[in-house]
């Protein structure tokens, strides 16, 4: 079993440095929009990457986890190639079609989101980026699909650089603001899709098998709900801000979300290994124990994370040299949003734990159910929470929704592929991870800073006192910490 999950650990952490280098745009970029875009302006580049992930979910149409079930468990390589290739001339052909309805309506798209038609050069260079994209979809899935972490974290970085360089120098230097964002990003989108299309053609051939398209689209077409209805459990909130509270606060409110988003650095990390460990696992007698124990040990980390950045968040924030703040003063008011926020990828982390029987057992027929009332969830505790308390009850509402998501889930996977997991344990983590955020984020004293480090380092004593690790693990640690 350790062999296993030191596997998936192995390429989770490569994944997780890949992840976190294409992410690591948006944070190392923040301090520079935060301080250089107002609040208003900041709302404007908001809005437009909504769009493009609520976009993004329809020019892929839950082809990307059924190409990767399908090429996972086929053995046949010729198969495979065809399953490949069915996969990317559909992609390819529906991104075109897609692309050149936004470029047509892009003054009316401007309209819709912005009020205005002055802003249809935005969804120009967007339709340019999902096109992009979409080409490099089939790729990172090969790569992830053969464990080649590396190189997949390879072309991340190439893609970070070029984003990072290209708003150095439109946002900083030439003063592009929302827009210069926008043609970084369309920069890098192209230049990794060119990396990409070799890895791609190695495997390509030009043949559309009508039975393996059926059967993706079968697996697939029931992921657009669900991957809709997560971008719209923070579009649904971002568009309740906006019209109850004003284009400032969302700025502020999604300036902070920023910050809180780096625990879905983690959970995604743990996704992009997640779905190949747990098919390739799926047929060894001991599967049902480990993935109990994945879940286990994802919840132990993500918990000690969660204690980092919620208890440090305000520091880092107010941090500043010659004037200058991470985030800008004006931000400020919204920090108190990120350990809420943190929750709910929390949530989102227990979902994509829960999801293997629904994988496994070709079930997800049933995902638009458990996304879509999750997304009503979210509709009545917007409408209810931010009129009575401001952009905290969005975080509320999002952390409520993302709940009910992980609960449904857990449901409906035990119902056909029931798992025994650690609940003692998981209540242990919760209990503990509770109790440490409270000492340290409400426990007012002249020595707040050092009592915060202080409950960081000894969560995990604490749990060893409770009894949290077993026999076999403190010994697998002693070999761990000896060597």
């Amino acid at each position: 079993m350790f062999a296993e999950i030191k596997r998936l650990f192995k390429h989770s952490i490569v994944y997780g440095v890949g992840h976190f280098l294409t992410r690591f745009v948006g944070f190392a970029l923040l301090p520079i929009y935060a301080n250089l875009l107002t609040t208003g302006r900041f709302g404007d580049y908001v809005l437009i990457f909504m769009f493009l992930g609520f976009a993004n979910v329809i020019y892929i149409y839950g082809l990307d986890s059924a190409f990767l079930r399908f090429y996972l468990l086929e053995t046949d390589d010729k198969e495979r190639k065809e399953i490949l290739s069915t996969a990317f001339i559909s992609l390819f052909a529906t991104s075109l079609v897609l692309s050149f309805i936004i470029l047509y309506a892009s003054e009316w798209l401007s309209v819709v989101i912005f009020d205005t038609p002055e802003y249809f050069h935005f969804f120009q260079w967007a339709s340019g980026i999902l096109l992009f994209d979409t080409i490099s979809v089939l790729g990172f899935l090969i790569l992830r699909a053969e464990e080649r972490s590396t190189v997949f974290v390879s072309i991340k970085l190439i893609n970070v650089l070029i984003a990072i360089g290209l708003n150095i120098l439109l946002v900083i230097f030439l003063k592009k603001g929302v827009e210069g964002i926008i043609i970084s990003n369309f920069i890098a989108s192209l230049v990794t899709s060119i990396i990409l299309i070799p890895i791609i053609s190695k495997k390509l051939r030009l043949i559309f098998s009508t039975h393996f398209y059926k059967e993706l689209l079968k697996f697939g077409l029931p992921y657009i709900l669900p991957g809709l209805s997560l971008i719209s459990m923070e579009l649904i909130g971002i568009i309740f801000i906006e019209n109850i509270l004003g284009r400032e606060p969302l700025g502020i409110y999604r300036a902070s979300y920023k910050l809180a988003m780096a625990l879905s650095l983690i959970v995604a990390a743990f996704r992009f290994a997640w779905q190949p460990f747990f098919l390739s696992v799926a047929k060894n007698e001991d599967a049902k124990k480990i993935y109990a124990r994945v879940l286990t040990y994802f919840l132990l980390f993500i918990s000690w994370f969660y204690l980092l950045i919620s208890l440090f968040a305000k520091d880092l924030v107010q941090f500043g040299v010659s004037g200058y703040h991470f985030l800008g003063p004006d931000y400020w008011e919204g920090v108190e949003i990120i350990p809420v926020v943190m929750l709910s990828y929390i949530f989102y982390g227990l979902y994509v734990n829960f999801i293997v029987g629904i994988y496994l057992e070709k079930k997800s027929i049933y995902l638009p159910y458990i996304t879509g009332v999750s997304a009503l969830v979210n509709i009545a505790l917007n409408f209810i929470l931010i009129p009575a308390m401001g952009i905290m009850g969005a975080a509320v509402a999002t952390a409520g929704s993302y709940f009910v998501m992980a609960g449904l889930m857990f449901l409906v996977s035990e119902k056909f592929y029931p798992v025994r997991y650690e609940y003692v344990r998981i209540l242990k983590i919760a209990l503990i991870t509770s109790l440490c955020f409270f000492v340290g984020y409400f426990g007012y004293t002249p020595y707040q800073p050092y009592l915060k480090v202080i409950i960081f380092l000894l969560f995990p004593f604490i749990l060893k006192i409770a009894g949290f690790f077993n026999k076999e693990e403190m010994k697998k640690l002693k070999e761990t910490f000896s060597l």
